[in-house]
């Protein structure tokens, strides 16, 4: 009887043991992160982290990456104020993509802040902020590549959509 007993609690912790372990791999692989920096013509790098599940971001080349289904990537140069920043895209289907420029982690992660937001959704652009909204017929392909190129200077940035010259947009 007492050896029942002795091989029941042995079995009974193999069995914690391994659900514990399953746990961990279960909350490991769900918090994953992947950080890498992209190289900037300044000397300055580009720190990116991918916000969304690890496996939804792919690194094509040194300097770019590949988004694969939904999936939020965050990009950070500090110390780099004003520039040019341009992207190559190639839509797959009509599913939008969202921009959020000129923000910090404290505003987006807390206060809910977005900066101006840049929304590309089938043949339009809508760029918004707290103090102004506007959307612009940008005819994009679905399949064939097209720039987005952002500039941004002093209060100002500049956004192009493709062939499309959406303007200049003054922010605070």
């Amino acid at each position: 009887m007492a050896r029942a007993i002795r091989m029941n609690r042995r079995m009974a912790h193999r069995v914690l043991t391994m659900g514990l372990a399953c746990l961990m791999a279960v909350l490991a692989t769900s918090c994953l992160t992947t950080r890498f920096t992209i190289p900037h013509d300044s000397g300055l790098s580009v720190r990116t982290v991918v916000l969304s599940d690890p496996r939804s971001v792919k690194r094509s080349h040194v300097n770019g990456f590949e988004m694969l289904g939904p999936a939020r990537v965050a990009m950070r140069a500090e110390r780099l104020t004003n520039g040019r920043f341009s992207m190559e895209v190639t839509r797959r289907d009509a599913s939008p993509l969202t921009l959020s420029v000129r923000t910090t982690p404290y505003e987006d992660s807390v206060l809910h802040r977005y900066g101006v937001r840049i929304t590309i959704n089938g043949d339009s652009t809508t760029v918004e902020s707290s103090d102004f909204r506007a959307v612009m017929a940008t005819p994009l392909p679905v399949g064939k590549p097209f720039v987005v190129e952002i500039g941004n200077f002093g209060r100002a940035i500049h956004l192009r959509v493709g062939h499309s010259d959406c303007g200049l947009f003054r922010t605070a």
